[in-house]
């Protein structure tokens, strides 16, 4: 015998698997417009910090050079291209006393014409890293300033000049 439903229970057996099939849509769709905004918000953000990031990483190399372009044309340094005799007692010194503003691990060198070293702070380091980087014909024979940045680091060179050139 077929069992007599009231009409609220007919009703409800109806509308009950659509109901539920609703909301788990609703549900579904909420879920995935929510993920779709926070990702879009994540990758904004993202965006701005690499920018943020590259600005400072740019003006960090730019005040560096404008630190060791300042150093090539110190009177100190230019003096000692000339000054043999003394400059053991002074260039050393002064290298190691030497604090670039961006970063402690940093070697800084003084070389001659040919690329041989004449004093250097962290010696080491430069000799160790300076064959990554193609610096001599920039800096040495066309007398520019060079930059290069890699995964070996960072090498910025510019030319003593003690002829206003």
């Amino acid at each position: 015998m077929a069992e007599q439903l009231s009409l609220e229970q007919a009703i409800s057996r109806r509308t009950l698997s659509r109901t539920v099939a609703m909301i788990v849509i609703i549900a579904t769709v909420m879920t995935l417009v929510t993920i779709y905004i926070v990702n879009q918000q994540v990758e904004d953000e993202h965006q701005q910090q690499n920018e943020a990031f590259a600005r400072s990483l740019d003006n960090n190399l730019t005040t560096l050079q404008q630190q060791i372009r300042s150093l090539a044309r110190n009177d100190l340094i230019i003096n000692s291209l000339i000054d043999f005799s003394n400059r053991e007692s002074y260039l050393p010194v002064f290298f190691r006393s030497l604090e670039l503003s961006v970063t402690k691990e940093v070697a800084i060198a003084f070389t001659d014409y040919t690329g041989t070293i004449i004093t250097a702070k962290n010696q080491p380091l430069f000799t160790s890293n300076q064959a990554n980087f193609e610096w001599h014909k920039a800096t040495l024979e066309q007398g520019k300033d060079f930059l290069a940045v890699s995964e070996h680091g960072v090498l910025i060179s510019s030319p003593v000049l003690y002829a206003s050139q």
